[in-house]
């Protein structure tokens, strides 16, 4: 905990490749992306060929040219160190780019008096998806949608923006004190009236 800001900042990562493993990130047309760009991660390892037993449908999803397809999302740094940022099911598409939730949430949780926050896409006739925020402010805290807005302006590219936000007093969780599914908070954030 005593090391360099770069040693620091590795203390988030999944850590690099094993050995016989190879991991790629691609976009969603299966091209690699450049380090430090986000993309979906996909591993090949020499001991490959592995299927779903009894499910040949999902195998195929998953499984394809020898590559692992899990549905991770994340970024590679310089020296190969893999940050995981999301599910593919959780991306938003908005107006033909890709969202990924975790990024916003973070943006979101950094400002003082956010408890937390969790980002969904919701149906948009214009955009296909528009990004929302369903937060949680700590007890005592009076911070606005504006001045949240005003900091994802500063940190966001546009598109990444939330269109809409939701407060409640907690976010919905499951017996575990996990985040409950984006699919429930989906039903949260078409219903203004919680």
């Amino acid at each position: 905990l005593d090391g360099t800001p770069q040693e620091l900042k590795r203390l988030a990562s999944a850590g690099r490749r094993a050995l016989g493993v190879e991991i790629k990130l691609v976009d969603p047309q299966g091209s690699p992306v450049p380090r430090g760009e986000a993309g979906e991660i996909v591993v090949r390892a020499s001991q490959g060929g592995w299927e779903y037993w009894d499910n040949p449908e999902e195998s195929r999803a998953v499984f394809r040219d020898g590559w692992i397809y899990p549905g991770d999302l994340g970024r590679m740094d310089e020296d190969g160190y893999l940050y995981i940022i999301g599910r593919t099911k959780d991306m938003v598409i908005s107006g033909g780019y890709n969202v990924y939730p975790k990024e916003v949430e973070l943006v979101i949780d950094s400002i003082p008096g956010i408890k937390e926050s969790a980002v969904i896409g919701t149906p948009d006739t214009l955009w296909g998806e528009v990004v929302v925020a369903i937060i949680a402010l700590e007890r005592g805290s009076n911070v606005t949608e504006e001045e949240i807005l005003d900091v994802c302006t500063n940190k966001l590219a546009g598109f990444k923006k939330p269109r809409k936000i939701y407060f409640m007093d907690e976010l919905p969780k499951n017996h575990y004190g996990k985040l409950k599914e984006r699919k429930y908070l989906e039903m949260v954030g078409k219903n203004e009236k919680y």
